[in-house]
């Protein structure tokens, strides 16, 4: 997931202009410095994060997924399966 990071808002260094793109993958990380691949990172996440659905939404869409998977695999294999504990933010919204 990337992370941007803008050194003139920390209070520790000078002010400047430069702003940061941190990528971390499984086996390595990346810094990305240059303003229009900056620029270019910071559009594509903001405009993933204005499609997102919730934390709840994405939970209950997993609840969803993972119920069709059980209902795919009949009772015999789902049986099998350790219980798991539900997502808490599903926990919470059955209560209601």
């Amino acid at each position: 997931m990337p992370h941007f990071v803008d050194s003139s808002s920390t209070s520790q260094s000078p002010p400047t202009e430069l702003t940061v793109v941190y990528i971390e993958i499984l086996t390595s990380s990346l810094w990305i410095e240059n303003d229009s691949e900056v620029d270019r990172d910071s559009l594509a996440f903001d405009q993933l994060r204005a499609i997102a659905v919730s934390p709840d939404q994405s939970a209950e869409l997993i609840s969803q997924a993972a119920g069709r998977l059980q209902m795919e695999r009949g009772p015999a294999r789902h049986a099998q399966q350790p219980d798991r504990p539900r997502h808490p933010h599903l926990a919470e919204e059955s209560a209601q």
